[in-house]
């Protein structure tokens, strides 16, 4: 059975930079950042005590786009396995509603399900 590599809340910030400048104040590492037009719209965070975050741009979409994609709504739980793929295929398998698998311009495919109260999680894999 495959099992997840991490568990990384990802939260939607009004102003990722912003959040980084708090989260360092903290201890955390940035690791990795996506800037668009100049600002920071996505990063992962380390902390060295253990953990990690990522922080997303809720607003990087406009609110038609965002209704279409209803993802990054809200809190998202993330989960990294060494292959979305595999995943993908075992949920849907077993019956459960699963997005597509996408690839995103960070290097990670990812989709989505909902747990049974609604939380969404997203899991990926960075692609190879």
């Amino acid at each position: 059975m495959s099992r997840p590599t991490d568990l990384v809340p990802l939260l939607n910030v009004a102003d990722v930079g912003a959040s980084i400048e708090f989260y360092e104040e903290l201890g955390f590492e940035v690791e990795q950042k996506v800037e668009e037009e100049g600002a920071v719209i996505w990063a992962n965070l380390r902390h060295e005590g253990g953990g990690a975050l990522m922080l997303n741009a809720k607003d990087i979409i406009s609110p038609s786009d965002r209704a279409k994609r209803p993802h990054y709504s809200d809190t998202v739980f993330y989960l990294t396995y060494p292959s979305a793929r595999e995943m993908h295929g075992r949920l849907s398998g077993r019956g459960m509603e699963v997005t597509e698998v996408e690839k995103q311009p960070y290097g990670i495919e990812e989709f989505y399900v909902r747990d049974p109260d609604g939380y969404e999680i997203a899991i990926g894999s960075p692609i190879s």
